[in-house]
């Protein structure tokens, strides 16, 4: 973490000190405020400081992650950095407060109540150099060896722990669980097969990787079966040359001869040549434990094919490296089953009982702890050998399972193991993985959520004009999935990744460091009195109390966010009154009805989060928050923002739904939020939903150019033409909604031209002649379409089946015909249909060869329907059927004879 917080000092510093911030002051009030100069030379001398102590954290041996002095230096800058921080951020707000109102500023009062912050600032950088000095003395006096460049000997010291850690998996009585995944690996190895093979087995950390290779190493007997073999741990870091070394003497050793000396003193080149030899005409079997990078290709290329039957595998907890294979040669590991992890607890926490019994008295305890550890291998038998070792009575193990996420936290050989994925990371993915820790146990965490939580932080890097941070963020995701560090939960019908969630390990890990670094804190004690930790920059409140003591760290603090939703008004406000430097607050689903008028003088927050609360009203002072990047105002009670919106130069995402009728019933289920027709001059808005249209506002929503995503409430006939004109000015659209003002307005889209990037589209409001408008014909790349209440009079499929992308069909109340249908070769990837409330349709067709993909079928309400489709059996690839408020005749005919026709599909449900 400590590299990422330097990294993003530095980043604030040339911001600041590379911006125009300063050329908005004039020259003769610089001369006046002479302190300005003054930091500007130090703020720069320190970026110096930084920058070299950057270098010398990027080049610190492995070894030195447990070398206690150098810790403790690590943490002194740490702290160090940690101020800076601070300073920079009031330094900024000075500098900005004295461009705004530098004529408040020349007046006498004003300008001595400036002065005296001005010198306060440099009060504070000359303490800060003084302790960067202090700091360097103290490491001289001490005998601190600062980190070295790594040599290559050097590299591999955490090399073998792995394999150490699954000795308990050897015997073949103790394998338990992944009898699949060990019966694929078992049949790749042992095949026919004469090309030499890449198979791959990737996983989290600790899920049992190396513990399945070895079970089929040992069981080959690699001895007999092939004609040499080696096994080496790769590490995150490695020398080229060392690995080849460790090869070709486990190959050589084989043969009884001692080269260590010959194979030491070689090249690079040499090396290779050497290994070619070796294995050129042998049925060879080579085991690359661990590996962190895709360049392990270049080692495999290394390797002779010579059609020998030779096997090449490699373990990784990294999915860029597991498709080195192709797909048929890779294995997934995954936790184990309930059932599995309960017989392995078993085998370790009671391996002197027969049969490995669990004693009744225990049996609630043991599932608790087990449950704990998530299916995850490593984890079980290091807390089931613990418990072997402890008394069999209940209080003992109920007291083992109260402290049970701090053994998971601290146990070396549970957390050294995990731990080397989270120390793999770069600084600013380091920093979004913690950041997942602040989210509650078992939380499914939503992609577009934690991203703007990313970027309001600063961890997430500008890459350029032609993809935003908010596409860089969901990358960060992806990179973590694929290292296995992540969960995926659950994704959009596009493929993306819309939640997912941590490991309880991982997270308890995750957490233990936040701790450690200073880089968060999570508080879920409501029978203690929440205090503020001096330095912790983070704070997530999961169970809270009504009991709040300030500190001096308060001020500091970055982040809050409140998941309790009992905390009352009055406690909250008396947190927020000390939360000066805040960069993003969320207080989504609390118990506030009005907001806390401090909030509006926090000038450092980026983030915004009050949704799902009873707030109706936004005062004038928001226009305070001059850094605001989002603003989440969805589901409360808020009907109209202030003019003073648009002082919210900075703001990218505007949420503003109001929920009408939860029953989801009438036209008006939703509504929008009036916004002042400034808020077209902001023009860092990507993201604005629900906001209601006006003549003015459509007009000038075309000065929007970043827009991506927009949501219209109310619109109206009389000004579609200027707003289609606008629609077709925004660039980057993928996103639109509207909704007319009332049922009987007619939504006249003829004015539109051509959307050829739409990917989502929602109408809601009659269409123009009961027919689909012409603009249809060429939404080529739409995905996802929503048509409700449209009244069309014809069958609407035949229009829309040149749409071969669309994934997602919406038809809520938009046709009033009596047949639908879907004819052969329509929607070729469509996943998921959803009929609700059409209330004159009698039949549905369905042709074979239509939705070929379709995975999800909904039917709601569809009063008039009374016989099961009788193309369902088409559908072969369908997996689920939601079926709603649907007439008696339906069901019982669905409940007789016609229940043949969903036979294949596999879940059912019945919604009331």
């Amino acid at each position: 973490m400590t590299a990422s917080l330097i990294s993003g000092v530095i980043q604030k510093i040339n911001t600041l000190v590379g911006g125009d911030m300063l050329q908005t002051i004039s020259s003769n009030l610089i001369e006046k405020i002479s302190a300005i100069s003054e930091i500007e030379s130090s703020i720069e001398n320190i970026e110096k400081e930084f920058k070299m102590i950057q270098a010398v954290i990027s080049k610190a041996n492995k070894r030195l992650s447990n070398d206690p002095p150098y810790l403790a230096w690590l943490d002194g800058i740490r702290g160090i950095a940690l101020k800076v921080e601070d300073t920079i951020d009031e330094y900024a707000y000075l500098l900005s407060q004295t461009a705004v109102s530098e004529s408040y500023f020349k007046k006498s009062t004003g300008f001595i109540k400036n002065l005296e912050s001005w010198n306060n600032i440099v009060t504070r950088i000359k303490k800060l150099e003084s302790d960067f000095e202090k700091l360097k003395s103290r490491s001289d006096r001490y005998g601190i060896a600062l980190p070295h460049v790594e040599e290559s000997s050097s590299l591999n010291v955490i090399m073998n722990q792995h394999i150490m850690n699954y000795s308990y998996f050897i015997d073949e009585d103790e394998i338990v669980g992944n009898v699949e995944e060990i019966k694929v690996l078992t049949e790749l190895v042992t095949n026919d097969r004469r090309e030499c093979t890449i198979i791959t087995i990737c996983g989290m950390g600790g899920v049992g990787k190396t513990t399945i290779v070895n079970y089929v190493y040992k069981k080959q007997e690699a001895a007999r079966n092939f004609h040499c073999y080696a096994w080496v741990s790769v590490s995150s870091t490695y020398a080229f040359d060392e690995l080849l070394k460790r090869i070709i003497k486990q190959v050589l050793l084989q043969k009884e001869r001692n080269v260590s000396l010959e194979i030491d003193n070689m090249d690079l080149r040499h090396l290779v040549e050497k290994l070619k030899i070796e294995l050129r005409d042998k049925k060879y079997l080579i085991i690359l434990d661990d590996v962190w990078q895709s360049d392990a290709l270049l080692l495999y290329n290394i390797f002779p094919k010579n059609d020998q039957g030779s096997r090449v595998i490699i373990t990784t907890r990294k999915e860029n490296v597991a498709s080195l294979a192709d797909a048929k040669h890779q294995i997934k590991l995954n936790a184990l089953s309930e059932e599995a992890s309960w017989d392995l607890f078993c085998k370790k926490a009671f391996c002197t009982i027969p049969e490995n019994r669990c004693p009744e008295i225990l049996i609630r305890w043991a599932k608790k702890i087990v449950a704990k550890c998530q299916g995850l291998p490593l984890a079980i038998v290091v807390i089931g050998s613990l418990l072997a070792c402890r008394d069999r009575k209940e209080q003992e193990w109920k007291c083992f399972y109260n402290q049970l996420s701090w053994e998971l936290s601290s146990n070396p050989q549970i957390k050294d193991v995990l731990n080397l994925s989270i120390n793999d990371l770069l600084p600013h993915l380091r920093s979004c993985f913690l950041y997942c820790g602040l989210f509650p146990e078992d939380a499914d965490i939503s992609s577009n959520w934690i991203s703007k939580l990313w970027i309001a932080e600063g961890f997430v890097e500008e890459k350029g004009k032609d993809i935003t941070m908010e596409e860089v963020a969901q990358g960060y995701i992806k990179e973590l999935v694929y290292r296995s560090l992540i969960q995926v939960v659950e994704k959009t019908v596009y493929g993306r990744i819309k939640k997912f969630k941590m490991h309880d390990l991982l997270r308890e890990i995750c957490i233990a460091t936040s701790k450690e670094e200073r880089f968060s804190v999570m508080w879920d004690n409501p029978h203690q009195t929440l205090r503020f930790s001096e330095e912790a920059r983070r704070i997530s409140v999961q169970k809270g109390s009504d009991d709040i003591q300030p500190s001096s760290g308060s001020s500091t603090l970055r982040t809050f966010l409140l998941f309790d939703d009992n905390m009352s008004y009055s406690c909250i406000e008396d947190a927020l009154k000390t939360f000066r430097l805040l960069r993003v607050l969320s207080l989504r689903s609390s118990k506030i009805k009005e907001v806390p008028e401090v909030i509006f003088e926090l000038f450092n927050l980026h983030y915004l989060d009050l949704s799902y609360t009873e707030v109706s009203k936004i005062s004038k002072s928001l226009g305070n928050l001059h850094k605001l990047q989002t603003l989440d105002l969805g589901f409360t009670g808020v009907k109209i923002l202030p003019d003073e919106l648009s002082k919210l130069k900075k703001l990218r995402h505007l949420y503003v739904v109001r929920v009408l009728d939860y029953t989801l019933q009438t036209f008006d289920v939703f509504a929008g939020v009036y916004v002042p027709i400034s808020i077209c001059n902001l023009k860092d808005l990507q993201i604005l939903r629900c906001i209601e249209a006006t003549r003015d506002l459509s007009g000038n929503l075309q000065k929007l150019k970043l827009l991506r995503v927009l949501h219209l409430w109310k619109v109206q006939q009389c000004f579609i033409p200027e707003l289609c004109a606008s629609v077709a000015m925004l660039p980057n659209l993928t996103y639109l909604a509207l909704s007319a003002i009332n049922i009987d307005e007619v939504l006249n889209l003829n004015f539109l031209d051509p959307l050829p990037d739409l990917e989502k589209l929602r109408l809601l409001g009659r269409l123009e002649k009961e027919i689909l408008p012409q603009v249809f014909h060429s939404l080529h790349k739409l995905r996802d379409l929503a048509l409700c209440w449209s009244g069309l009079k014809e069958d609407p499929l035949g229009s829309l089946a040149h749409m071969s992308n669309l994934v997602s069909l919406y038809l809520v109340r938009a046709y009033d015909g009596k047949l639908l249908r879907f004819r052969r070769d329509y929607f070729p990837n469509l996943k998921h249909l959803f009929l609700r409330d059409l209330m004159q349709l009698v039949q549905i067709e369905i042709e074979s060869r239509t939705m070929i993909n379709l995975y999800h079928l909904q039917l709601s309400g569809l009063q008039s329907l009374q016989c099961v489709p009788e193309g369902l059996p088409f559908l072969s690839s369908l997996q689920k059927i939601t079926l709603q408020h649907m007439p008696q005749e339906f069901m019982e005919n669905l409940s007789g004879d016609e229940g043949r026709l969903i036979q294949h599909v596999p879940n059912i449900t019945f919604l009331f």
